[in-house]
Protein backbone atom coordinates (compact mmCIF):
# COMPACT_ATOMS: atom_id res chain seq x y z
CA UNK A 1 0.00 0.00 0.00
CA UNK A 2 2.55 2.56 -1.18
CA UNK A 3 1.21 6.41 -0.43
CA UNK A 4 2.13 9.89 0.40
CA UNK A 5 0.78 11.74 2.90
CA UNK A 6 1.05 15.15 1.95
CA UNK A 7 0.98 18.21 4.75
CA UNK A 8 1.23 15.31 7.61
CA UNK A 9 1.70 16.96 10.06
CA UNK A 10 1.97 14.47 13.07
CA UNK A 11 1.57 11.36 10.52
CA UNK A 12 -1.94 10.40 12.56
CA UNK A 13 -3.16 9.02 9.31
CA UNK A 14 0.07 6.72 9.49
CA UNK A 15 -1.16 5.97 12.87
CA UNK A 16 -4.84 5.00 11.51
CA UNK A 17 -3.54 2.92 8.71
CA UNK A 18 -1.20 1.08 10.95
CA UNK A 19 -3.80 0.24 13.66
CA UNK A 20 -6.73 -0.39 11.16
CA UNK A 21 -5.28 -2.14 8.17
CA UNK A 22 -2.20 -3.55 9.30
CA UNK A 23 -3.31 -5.98 12.04
CA UNK A 24 -5.84 -7.10 9.58
CA UNK A 25 -4.92 -7.97 6.42
CA UNK A 26 -1.18 -8.45 7.23
CA UNK A 27 -0.82 -4.65 5.26
CA UNK A 28 2.66 -3.88 4.69
CA UNK A 29 2.15 -0.18 5.17
CA UNK A 30 4.62 1.63 2.58
CA UNK A 31 4.00 5.33 3.77
CA UNK A 32 5.75 8.98 3.20
CA UNK A 33 4.63 11.80 4.88
CA UNK A 34 5.69 15.10 3.76
CA UNK A 35 5.18 18.09 6.15
CA UNK A 36 7.09 21.92 5.80
CA UNK A 37 6.80 22.71 9.55
CA UNK A 38 9.77 21.65 11.49
CA UNK A 39 7.89 20.74 14.59
CA UNK A 40 5.53 18.92 13.43
CA UNK A 41 8.35 16.29 11.40
CA UNK A 42 9.48 15.98 14.89
CA UNK A 43 6.72 15.19 16.57
CA UNK A 44 5.61 12.61 13.57
CA UNK A 45 9.32 11.11 13.90
CA UNK A 46 8.88 11.08 17.68
CA UNK A 47 5.07 9.32 17.50
CA UNK A 48 5.90 7.34 15.13
CA UNK A 49 9.43 6.25 14.81
CA UNK A 50 8.89 3.52 12.02
CA UNK A 51 7.51 5.29 9.55
CA UNK A 52 9.21 7.80 7.12
CA UNK A 53 8.10 11.84 7.58
CA UNK A 54 10.55 13.96 5.58
CA UNK A 55 10.44 17.98 6.06
CA UNK A 56 9.76 19.33 2.86
CA UNK A 57 7.48 22.18 0.36
CA UNK A 58 5.58 18.94 -1.55
CA UNK A 59 5.43 20.94 -4.63
CA UNK A 60 9.57 21.58 -4.93
CA UNK A 61 10.05 17.60 -4.01
CA UNK A 62 10.30 14.62 -6.11
CA UNK A 63 8.23 11.62 -5.55
CA UNK A 64 8.51 8.19 -6.46
CA UNK A 65 5.23 6.09 -8.45
CA UNK A 66 2.80 5.48 -5.48
CA UNK A 67 -0.65 4.12 -5.25
CA UNK A 68 -2.09 7.13 -3.85
CA UNK A 69 -1.51 10.61 -2.25
CA UNK A 70 -3.72 12.03 0.49
CA UNK A 71 -4.00 15.67 1.42
CA UNK A 72 -6.13 15.38 4.62
CA UNK A 73 -6.98 18.95 5.45
CA UNK A 74 -3.90 20.13 3.94
CA UNK A 75 -6.30 23.05 2.49
CA UNK A 76 -9.00 24.81 3.84
CA UNK A 77 -11.78 26.37 1.12
CA UNK A 78 -9.98 30.06 1.77
CA UNK A 79 -6.84 28.79 1.57
CA UNK A 80 -6.19 31.01 -1.95
CA UNK A 81 -2.47 30.46 -2.05
CA UNK A 82 -2.92 27.08 -3.27
CA UNK A 83 -4.14 26.44 -6.80
CA UNK A 84 -5.80 22.98 -6.58
CA UNK A 85 -5.18 22.24 -9.87
CA UNK A 86 -1.65 22.53 -9.82
CA UNK A 87 -1.65 20.14 -7.33
CA UNK A 88 -3.68 17.59 -8.89
CA UNK A 89 -1.07 18.70 -12.18
CA UNK A 90 1.69 18.01 -10.08
CA UNK A 91 0.51 14.40 -7.90
CA UNK A 92 -1.70 13.01 -10.58
CA UNK A 93 1.16 11.97 -12.85
CA UNK A 94 2.74 9.45 -9.63
CA UNK A 95 -0.30 8.00 -8.39
CA UNK A 96 -1.25 5.04 -10.02
CA UNK A 97 -4.75 5.21 -8.19
CA UNK A 98 -5.32 8.53 -7.69
CA UNK A 99 -5.29 11.00 -5.07
CA UNK A 100 -7.80 11.62 -2.01
CA UNK A 101 -8.30 15.13 -0.48
CA UNK A 102 -10.21 16.18 2.52
CA UNK A 103 -10.93 19.93 2.68
CA UNK A 104 -12.66 21.19 5.92
CA UNK A 105 -15.09 23.63 5.13
CA UNK A 106 -14.05 26.51 7.70
CA UNK A 107 -16.69 29.35 5.74
CA UNK A 108 -19.81 29.06 7.86
CA UNK A 109 -23.42 28.22 6.60
CA UNK A 110 -21.15 27.89 2.76
CA UNK A 111 -22.12 24.59 1.83
CA UNK A 112 -21.80 24.71 -2.31
CA UNK A 113 -17.80 24.30 -2.90
CA UNK A 114 -17.45 25.47 -6.83
CA UNK A 115 -14.58 22.79 -6.98
CA UNK A 116 -16.17 20.23 -8.66
CA UNK A 117 -17.33 22.36 -11.53
CA UNK A 118 -13.56 23.19 -11.96
CA UNK A 119 -12.58 19.72 -12.03
CA UNK A 120 -14.79 18.38 -14.17
CA UNK A 121 -13.23 20.06 -17.40
CA UNK A 122 -10.11 20.19 -16.43
CA UNK A 123 -9.81 16.20 -15.50
CA UNK A 124 -10.87 15.60 -19.04
CA UNK A 125 -7.34 16.39 -19.90
CA UNK A 126 -5.84 13.75 -17.60
CA UNK A 127 -8.35 11.00 -17.93
CA UNK A 128 -9.16 11.11 -15.02
CA UNK A 129 -12.78 11.01 -12.89
CA UNK A 130 -13.53 12.21 -9.36
CA UNK A 131 -16.21 11.67 -6.89
CA UNK A 132 -16.89 14.34 -4.65
CA UNK A 133 -19.29 14.30 -1.46
CA UNK A 134 -20.09 17.10 1.41
CA UNK A 135 -19.96 15.41 5.25
CA UNK A 136 -22.30 17.84 6.32
CA UNK A 137 -21.88 16.65 10.39
CA UNK A 138 -18.04 16.98 9.43
CA UNK A 139 -19.14 20.00 7.26
CA UNK A 140 -16.11 18.63 5.08
CA UNK A 141 -15.36 17.82 1.36
CA UNK A 142 -13.82 14.58 0.62
CA UNK A 143 -12.85 14.62 -3.11
CA UNK A 144 -11.61 11.12 -4.74
CA UNK A 145 -9.73 11.98 -7.81
CA UNK A 146 -9.31 8.26 -9.89
CA UNK A 147 -6.16 7.88 -12.17
CA UNK A 148 -7.78 6.20 -15.68
CA UNK A 149 -4.12 6.83 -17.30
CA UNK A 150 -3.25 4.08 -19.46
CA UNK A 151 -0.57 1.85 -17.96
Amino acid sequence: FPSHDIGCGRADFYGFLKKTYSPLANLKIDYLGVEENPVMVMAANALYPDCKVIQANALQASFAEVDWAFFINTFTQEDDSVDITQVIKYFLPVCKEGIVFILKNNLSGVKSFPLPIILDNFLDNFHADFDATFNHELEEYRLVIYNHKQT
